[in-house]
This record gives structure tokens, C-alpha cells and sequence, in this order.
């Protein structure tokens, strides 16, 4: 244990005039090993669950009081104390509702981003640091902060397979000198190894790991969004040929590049496009149709960790998460206008078409958002990126480090 410890102390500043923490506490191993070895480390901790969903309106029972309930459990295991907030009405207009917006307009959402910019790291920390009156919040993500030049900055965490810095990019340099990550060091076996190591209790080690949208869990997705969204069936037609291949059941419930399960379409098929004012899908049973890649992206509600970042020939993008860092050129998308990109193109019905379209080019769209949206910056790619979607999100690096993200608004696809 005293190697991974070794780690551990690396990753954590111990100064001697700030030592309460409050863990956000969920009932895992990541956050379980987190307030466990902060306590190890000699700080003052206090355990909060969140309880940010209630599933007992959609079946009855209620996962959230057993997550509470185990995470009672592990505190007193810790002997450190636990209470609980209730963040629901928060997290349903802030997070949920903002996520049923954008697919029923035809976006891909990230609900993780969102959860994190308005609830961990808002409702939760504001909570924490009141309340509680604690020199930092900590959570189990996987994630790194360093102190360079006046600014805290985010780091990717070691471990490639559980890097969780996208999620947590955009978080402000005030945010981030009061947070603590001391997974950020380690891997998935060696905080398994320290749960093992600090005795928790066993559900700790056989609790599966949370999937899902944030908070709200793994689901059928398409099911789920169905209790929230009317289904409107429509076409599935082949974007090369114009031929009707089957229908589908909402096009809300598809994104760019999926393959979806299409029960009426006999052959494997790939989103190229959607219109969601028609309810039709194009396809392609190509899984690498040009039709899919793009060298422009229009980024708004750009968020820089700190304000000295300079978007330069060293910046790297993820344009979703686990995604392939590839090179990326940002300038500034200088205009006057005052509205923003989605309201000029509801305007002109433009809102409605995400990639491919019979009629409507996606560079006349693309042109379209340029001249409306504002501030906002454009993003070049020497190499097309492929299945690249409005609604999620372009994280930026520069070496291990997150600088920045900004929110796909529109994309200029390759057709």
C-alpha cells in the first residue's frame, strides 16, 4: 500500500491551516476510497449524499434512499460524519429538462457536462462550502490539478481508461483551487487495492460501477426518452439513392453515426442526417460516408479554465469522450449580431436538420450559424473528425493539460 500512498501524497497539498473537506458521496468505490484516504491523510472529512433523482414517480421504488443508505454505511465505517441535500428540482430544470430541449430539437446532448457545471460543482459546492464551512470539496473523478503561474489548472488523469477531465472541463480556476481529486494519481486496480487495503466494508468492492446519464442511471435509453418525448414515426430513406427503407419510431432517439436497431430496414445502416420537422432519417451503408466527417465545427458557451489560456498551434481537441485527441485550429467568430446561432436558424427553419439534407447543404447551414451566432469561436481540423454532432461538446488540451471546451453549436459536414 505505501506505493500507491506515494501517489496519493503527490497528488495532494497538505497545508496546515486548511484541512476540512466535504466528500460528495455516492455509495462507490470511487468516492468510498476517496474519504477514506483523505481521513488517512489527516484531514477533517464529512460525507453528503446527493440525491438529484427521484425514480420513485417512474416505478415505485427508490435506488436513491439505498445509495444514501450505503453510503450511511460507509461513513460510519469511517467514523466520519454523513447528511444528505436534495438537488431534484435542481437537477430536473437545469439538467434534465435543458437535455429533453436539445433532443427534441434534434441535438446530442452530454447531461454529464451539464450535471457538472450546475449541480456537483454549483448547487453542490456552494452547499458544501457554506454549510459545512470546508476548505475544499473532493470527488472520486479521475482527474489531476496542478499550481503553475498564479492559476490551479485540470489535469487528465494517469489512468487513460478512467480519465474523466472532459467531463470536468470549463471548471474555473476558482473552482479548482478549492476541489480536490485524489484519484486523479492513481488507476481503477490500485483505488480497488486501497479499498481491500483500508478495510471498507465489502459492498464497497462488489457494487457495480454507475453508468449511464448522470445520476439518473443506465436505462434503455430510447424507452426512457420515451416517457418525456412523443414519438413521431417517419421515414428512413437512403441518403445516396433517395429509395424509403423502413420507418423508425422518433427521430429524436438516433444521432449522427449511429447504427441504429431499425426493425423495418433489413440491412445494417449509419445516420447521416435528420430532419426533425419531417421525422425522416438519412442513412448510408457506409460506416465511413464522407457524409459523416467534417473540418469545421461552430463552437458556443466556450469555457477556458483560466484566463490567460492562448488557443495555439499546441491545442489538442476531444470532440467526445474517449475520442481521439487530434490537432485543432480556434479563432474567434468576430460579428455584431446579438441573437444567437439556434434562434437565427429556428428563423429560417434551418433548426430542424442536423447533417445530411436533400436540399439544404450543411456549408449553406454552416455559413448560416456563422453570421448569428455570438461569441463564439470556429474550430479547424486539418483531418476530418468524424460523427461530429450540435449539442456535445469540444474539449481542449494543451499537453496533459484541459484548457478549455466549447459546445458544438453547428457542424460543416462533408456534404
Amino acid at each position: 500500500m505505501a506505493s500507491v500512498y506515494r501517489k496519493l501524497i503527490g497528488s495532494i497539498s497538505l497545508p496546515t491551516h486548511a484541512r476540512r473537506v466535504v466528500v460528495g458521496m455516492s455509495g462507490g468505490v470511487d468516492s468510498s476510497v476517496t474519504a477514506a484516504v483523505l481521513k488517512e491523510l489527516g484531514y477533517d472529512v464529512t460525507g453528503v449524499f446527493m440525491k438529484n433523482w427521484d425514480e420513485r414517480e417512474e416505478t415505485g421504488d427508490c435506488p436513491a434512499a439505498r445509495d444514501a443508505e450505503d453510503c450511511s454505511t460507509i461513513c460510519k465505517a469511517l467514523n466520519i460524519p454523513f447528511y444528505q441535500v436534495d438537488f431534484v428540482k435542481r437537477y430536473w430544470n437545469d439538467v434534465f429538462l435543458s437535455m429533453l430541449n436539445d433532443y427534441e430539437n434534434g441535438f446530442t446532448p452530454n447531461p454529464d457536462v451539464a450535471c457538472n457545471q450546475h449541480i456537483k460543482f454549483d448547487a453542490f459546492f456552494k452547499h458544501a462550502r457554506s454549510k459545512y464551512q470546508c476548505d475544499y470539496v473532493a470527488t472520486g473523478h479521475y482527474a489531476r490539478c496542478s499550481y503553475q503561474n498564479g492559476y490551479f489548472r485540470l489535469l487528465s488523469g494517469i489512468d487513460p481508461n478512467k480519465d474523466q477531465s472532459y467531463f470536468l472541463a470549463g471548471l474555473p480556476h476558482e473552482i479548482l483551487k478549492q476541489t480536490l481529486f485524489p484519484l486523479g494519481n492513481l488507476t481503477k486496480p490500485e483505488v480497488y487495492q486501497l479499498a481491500r487495503d483500508l478495510r471498507l466494508p465489502s459492498k464497497v468492492l462488489t457494487r457495480k460501477e454507475s453508468m449511464g446519464v448522470c445520476f439518473v442511471g443506465k436505462r434503455r435509453f430510447p424507452q426512457f426518452l420515451s416517457q418525456y418525448l412523443d414519438d413521431r414515426p417517419g421515414d428512413v430513406i437512403n441518403a445516396s439513392t433517395g429509395k424509403v427503407l423502413g420507418t423508425h419510431s422518433g427521430a429524436y432517439k438516433y444521432t449522427i453515426g449511429q447504427n441504429p436497431r431499425l426493425g423495418s430496414v433489413p440491412t445494417k445502416q449509419y445516420v447521416v442526417g435528420k430532419d426533425m420537422k419531417t421525422s425522416t432519417l438519412y442513412t448510408s451503408s457506409n460506416a465511413n460516408d464522407q457524409r459523416l466527417f467534417a473540418t469545421q465545427l461552430l463552437l458556443g458557451d466556450v469555457r477556458w479554465t483560466r484566463p490567460d489560456v492562448q488557443a495555439n498551434q499546441s491545442t489538442f481537441a476531444r470532440i467526445r469522450h474517449r475520442a481521439k485527441l487530434v490537432p485543432v485550429r480556434l479563432h474567434t467568430n468576430t460579428n455584431d449580431v446579438t441573437t444567437t446561432a439556434a434562434a437565427a436558424a429556428t428563423a429560417c427553419g434551418f433548426a430542424t436538420i442536423t447533417g445530411y439534407h436533400p436540399e439544404i447543404s450543411s456549408l449553406l447551414r454552416f455559413q448560416h450559424a456563422l453570421k448569428h451566432a455570438a461569441t463564439s469561436y470556429i474550430a479547424d481540423f486539418n483531418d476530418p473528425v468524424k460523427a461530429a454532432v450540435a449539442g456535445q461538446y469540444v474539449v481542449l488540451y494543451q499537453g496533459e493539460e484541459c484548457v478549455g471546451r466549447g459546445r458544438i453549436l453547428a457542424v460543416n459536414y462533408c456534404n
